[in-house]
């Protein structure tokens, strides 16, 4: 680089002022781009790929991109994955070559499915389905896969398909810079606590959500090490929460929830605010999410905190009627 801007210097002398002009805007474009960061370099990206989309994702916050440039996010997913799993602390975690395999009895989709991580052809060869069934049907488990939504996956899911699993629940991975999450709002920022109480765990428990899924997803984010419980509390009642973990150099935002007498009211941009407050104590620029990409009222949010769609993956699981895969248990 540094040979191609001194011989563009050297050389626009002779040039006619067009291609002198034209020089040094090559010029100023690489010296700006030696000081993007990873994240600013996927999201300019993103936009640059994300044609089928631009128009529409611009003008509709609640509609997630159609088209996401995958390869633009190869930097970003080992460590968003690591510090995912790291999140949601499943009961064991084992490693394949390019691979996560954490496993779990709770509910928790994240904390007992493989995750690739890496999104390239060469991590997505269809017999590996078979060893990682292996892997964990040695262990008394039924295998399910995080599968990113990217070309480079379609023989993984074809395998899958021909033994008899089927796609749910796709996912958007989105990312954000903190200091834009903490700006989502000028209200006080929701309490941060370093553990868990019954207030906080009483909102995943409460009316309109699975108290079984609840319960579940209390105490696996509650054991996770290094994790913050946010919450936002009127009359001595808990009406929103969150938790916030940090590791492999990200922030990242779990479990938010909001009581249902009190939607609307810009809690959970409270808590966001306060899981941005603790980042930037801690010195994290980055953080990110995952939200369900029909979860329209979330997106409107995440819009406005700064967030956008880095990747998203689909779950693989064998539907509960047919209890195993194709080739057995």
């Amino acid at each position: 680089m540094k040979n191609l801007e001194k011989g563009a210097r050297t050389s626009s002398r002779s040039l006619p002022q067009v291609s002198r002009v034209f020089v040094r805007f090559l010029q100023r474009k690489f010296l700006h781009r030696r000081n993007v960061t990873k994240v600013q370099r996927h999201l300019h990206s993103e936009k640059q790929c994300d044609q089928g989309a631009k128009a529409s994702s611009l003008r509709k916050a609640a509609r997630p991109p159609k088209i996401v440039c995958m390869q633009a996010a190869t930097d970003l997913i080992e460590p968003i994955e690591r510090a995912t799993l790291a999140a949601v602390s499943p009961q064991a975690l084992h490693e394949l070559p390019g691979w996560l395999l954490p496993l779990d009895t709770g509910t928790v989709g994240r904390a007992k499915s493989a995750v690739p991580l890496r999104h390239t052809a060469d991590n997505a060869q269809a017999d590996l389905v078979h060893r990682m069934e292996q892997h964990y049907r040695a262990r008394g488990m039924q295998a399910s896969f995080r599968l990113p939504d990217v070309p480079s996956f379609d023989a993984m899911r074809l395998a899958l398909r021909d033994k008899g699993y089927r796609p749910e629940q796709p996912t958007l991975v989105q990312i954000a810079k903190v200091a834009a999450m903490r700006a989502v709002t000028a209200q006080l920022a929701a309490q941060v606590d370093s553990a868990p109480d019954a207030g906080w765990a009483s909102v995943f428990l409460g009316e309109g959500f699975d108290p079984v899924d609840g319960a579940s997803r209390v105490e696996t984010l509650s054991k996770a090490s290094g994790t913050v419980f946010v919450s936002v509390r009127e009359a001595g009642h808990t009406i929103a929460a969150a938790a916030g973990a940090f590791s492999h150099g990200w922030a990242s935002v779990h479990g938010m929830r909001t009581a249902q007498a009190h939607r609307g009211r810009g809690l959970a941009a409270r808590v966001l605010a306060g899981i941005a407050d603790t980042a930037l104590r801690k010195g994290l620029d980055d953080v990110f999410l995952q939200v369900q990409e029909d979860n329209t009222s979330a997106l409107v949010l995440y819009r406005r905190a700064g967030f956008q769609t880095a990747w998203k993956y689909v779950y693989w699981r064998v539907p509960p009627t047919k209890g195993c895969a194709a080739d057995g248990c």
